[in-house]
């Protein structure tokens, strides 16, 4: 893919700014939606599955549709797998045939608690997830948002948190850079993007060069390029089109 689909030629109709600024609105409201509607209410998730759909909308052009929640039918759209099938946060046809057919879809995942950072088994799910769909000839893309401070949550009802926070560390955002370092496997998704995001004052912004966090230089490149937002959208773009 690198060299024959030009990779990193693509022309953005969106600049870098645009992209980067409109991802950490889409957060923000994303967090608004937790505090308003709790934890497990799927209208949290609204404003970052259309930063997604929409961001790829704007590369792609009409010959291509985009689904996920607010926008397309509003929907989740469920894409056919190798062994199952399963809705999915965002799905891309390519329009204009009889019968259009999923080209790519992508996932979206915000950590915002000490278990969703740590823990195996949604990584292990996400393996699961891009042998499931890239076997089935679908082009998978996931993107990990992580949150700098996780404070203690209530389950539902406005203001939402409040208690101690745990920091991120390093070795929450490890595995996935080390999957991103494989060799191109079929449980690797083909396009992988991961953020960390500060909430202070309400309003997101990007924060993996806080001093405070303490990451290593080589980390800290890694997240700025190679799974930075705006690479993520170039590089979904790209797979949507390889594949059309």
């Amino acid at each position: 893919l690198g060299a024959a689909g030009g990779w990193f030629t693509i022309l953005f109709m969106l600049s870098v700014s645009e992209i980067r600024g409109s991802f950490l609105h889409a957060m923000t409201r994303s967090l608004e939606g937790r505090r308003h509607f709790g934890a497990r209410n799927y209208r949290k998730l609204f404003a970052p599955h259309r930063w997604i759909a929409k961001t790829a909308l704007a590369q792609l052009g009409g010959e291509f549709r985009v689904n996920s929640l607010g926008v397309g039918d509003g929907r989740e759209k469920t894409a056919r797998g190798k062994y199952y099938d399963k809705p999915v946060d965002v799905a891309v046809e390519k329009t204009g045939a009889r019968d259009p057919r999923t080209v790519a879809v992508a996932s979206f995942m915000f950590a915002e608690s000490a278990r969703e950072r740590n823990g195996v088994e949604r990584f292990e799910r996400l393996l699961g997830e891009a042998a499931n769909f890239r076997r089935a000839g679908v082009g998978f893309a996931h993107l990990l948002v992580v949150r700098k401070d996780t404070p203690c949550f209530r389950e539902s009802g406005e203001g939402g948190e409040g208690g101690p926070v745990e920091k991120i560390t390093e070795d929450a955002v490890a595995k996935h850079i080390r999957l991103f370092r494989d060799m191109d496997f079929p449980h690797k998704p083909e396009v992988l993007g991961i953020a960390l995001v500060d909430f202070g004052g309400g309003q997101a912004r990007f924060c993996e060069e806080d001093p405070d966090l303490g990451f290593s230089a080589e980390t800290i490149a890694a997240l700025r390029e190679d799974l930075s937002v705006e690479r993520f959208a170039e590089k979904f773009t790209r797979l949507c089109q390889f594949l059309a």
